[in-house]
């Protein structure tokens, strides 16, 4: 508002300045010529606001051009604002489902890790049992067959009625499956029949009519023993190829869990790298936004400036030409002399920066000396 003031006082302060210097020549003129000699004077004024009007209309071209580009400029950069908004929406959706297919991963290859863990585990200790019981089974099948033997030779001398051997039915009471086997009754009647066999085989064999047979005993045992064998070998053989089959289980487990995770580490890291670039992307995009903001703000507060300015100037301009026209108005009234306006600019007027410069006292004198 004070600029505007301030031009309009300059305005007015630039008529009254040219008025005042029409007058004096005024005043000249009439002592030495009778024609009318304030004409080149109204003449000079109406070249002045000649010269003012075009040099409104021609800033107001290049304000049209400058809002122009202005108006194109702010348009453009809206727009790409919005694509680049909307960019950035779709990379961060996709960055955030990236990040979380990532955690996903991570905690699917954790459980796996964890599966294969267990199964190496399981595996070492299955290996740890089948060795203990392979051991159990070689144990026993030692014992038995140390048992049959000697049940089987004890049972072969007595029915053959052999001579004595170190394999007897009483020294069969030293084995402790066979102790495991048979009753109390029957340990003495193997100890009775080894005592009178020692003594009387004829009262041995009475003894044995009344209390039972050891051959039967012996044989029972045989058979009950290569039973027990038959079985253990059968146990061991399902064992074994339980154990096979369960290995073969644990194997294909690991197999496929180690190729699961193998995949889902591949892919995780996939995701990692889509995440980072879409990261990168993202910074980069929001940065550009940012500069295209700033420039946004910067053309839109310089076209406020320049709007500014170029309102003061005109209103500016619309006072300079009131006064001149005022001027031409009295000086036509004063002499009666009337000219036709022109329609550009003389040529001994300077427009600078929006001001229009009154010619001074000299430039005046040399106008007239020419119209002289």
């Amino acid at each position: 508002l004070a600029r505007m003031k301030l031009a309009s006082a300059k305005g007015m302060k630039h008529a009254a300045a040219l008025v005042l210097s029409t007058a004096v020549l005024a005043a000249s003129a009439l002592k030495t010529h009778n024609d009318h000699p304030l004409k080149n004077i109204i003449v000079l004024i109406q070249n002045l606001d000649a010269k003012v009007d075009q040099s409104s209309k021609a800033e107001k071209q290049t304000f049209a051009k400058y809002e122009a580009w202005a108006g194109k400029t702010t348009s453009s950069l809206k727009r790409s604002l919005q694509d680049q908004q909307s960019k950035t929406s779709e990379m961060g959706l996709e960055a955030e489902a990236k990040q979380k297919n990532s955690e996903v991963l991570a905690h699917e290859i954790q459980k796996i890790s964890t599966e294969v863990a267990q199964l190496h585990a399981s595996a070492q200790s299955a290996a740890e049992s089948r060795q203990e019981a392979e051991e159990l089974h070689n144990k026993t099948m030692a014992d038995l067959n140390g048992t049959i033997d000697a049940v089987e030779i004890a049972f072969n001398a007595l029915k053959s009625k052999a001579p004595a051997t170190k394999t007897t039915p009483a020294s069969l009471l030293g084995l402790p499956l066979v102790l495991e086997r048979i009753s109390e009754a029957q340990e003495v009647l193997l100890l009775r029949t080894a005592e009178k066999a020692a003594q009387d085989p004829q009262d041995a064999a009475v003894y044995e009519s009344k209390s039972g047979s050891v051959e039967e005993l012996l044989s029972q045992l045989l058979r009950d023993f290569q039973d027990k064998r038959a079985d253990a070998q059968v146990a061991e053989v399902q064992a074994a190829n339980e154990y096979n089959l369960a290995k073969t289980a644990r194997e294909n487990a690991l197999t496929t869990a180690l190729a699961s995770k193998e995949k889902k580490q591949q892919a995780k890291a996939d995701s990692d790298v889509i995440f980072v670039s879409l990261t990168a992307a993202l910074k980069s995009t929001n940065e550009e936004m940012a500069t295209g903001m700033d420039r946004l703000q910067e053309i839109d507060t310089d076209t406020k400036l320049k709007t500014d300015e170029f309102k003061e100037r005109e209103e500016m301009r619309l006072k300079e030409r009131k006064a001149l026209a005022e001027g031409i108005s009295i000086l036509q009234q004063v002499t009666g002399v009337r000219t036709v306006a022109p329609s550009t600019a003389s040529m001994g007027l300077v427009q600078f920066r929006g001001v229009v410069q009154i010619p001074s006292a000299g430039q005046l004198g040399v106008l007239e000396k020419r119209r002289l």
